[in-house]
């Protein structure tokens, strides 16, 4: 039950209430930003959005080794490692072999939604009850309805942060911000 109430409270990664992403920081800067909100995301997941956020920063279809994105981000390779392969397996990024290669984004970073990252880590997020014994069976499924509804309405709201979203805006000059 613990992890549903974690996975359903997340507005204040929403664009309404964070117009772009505030840092470049390292994992635990990803993870103490999202863990502001209601919504605590696993390390995992923090990795995840960190990896395709410098990913989405970096030049189109150049591919970033993971021992770059593992040392600028202060992620453990070998972790890092499992997880950009999960990303690459549900589409997200794809994956370049030999001396030059590396990850990048498969799609643009606006056709990338948070859902989608989220997803493809933790598996589907779907609306989950432990057995209700002590409940009347109407309470019961009125309690199923309203879960199944906000679990639903997350899923929405998730689904429209895109990676985009979470990007510090462009220079005046048209040139991405970059890690200083």
């Amino acid at each position: 039950m613990e992890l549903f109430w974690r996975r359903l409270t997340f507005p204040s990664i929403c664009p309404y209430h964070t117009p772009y992403w505030r840092g470049f920081g390292n994992a635990e800067h990803v993870r103490a930003t999202l863990e502001g909100s209601s919504m605590k995301l696993s390390r995992t997941v923090a990795y995840a959005v960190q990896a395709s956020l410098h990913l989405a920063r970096a030049e189109a279809h150049v591919p970033i080794p993971c021992s770059q994105l593992a040392a600028e981000g202060k992620m453990p390779e070998r972790f890092l490692l499992q997880i950009l392969r999960n990303l690459v397996a549900r589409g997200i990024l794809s994956s370049t072999r030999g001396v030059d290669g590396g990850y990048c984004l498969d799609r643009p970073a606006d056709e990338i939604s948070l859902l989608e990252v989220i997803e493809a880590i933790d598996g589907p997020m779907i609306p989950t009850l432990p057995a209700s014994e002590g409940l009347p069976s109407d309470a019961q499924q009125r309690l199923k309805d309203a879960v199944v509804e906000v679990t639903e309405h997350t899923r929405r709201q998730l689904a429209a942060v895109k990676l985009a979203h979470l990007l510090p805006p462009p220079r005046e000059d048209g040139r991405p911000v970059t890690r200083s």
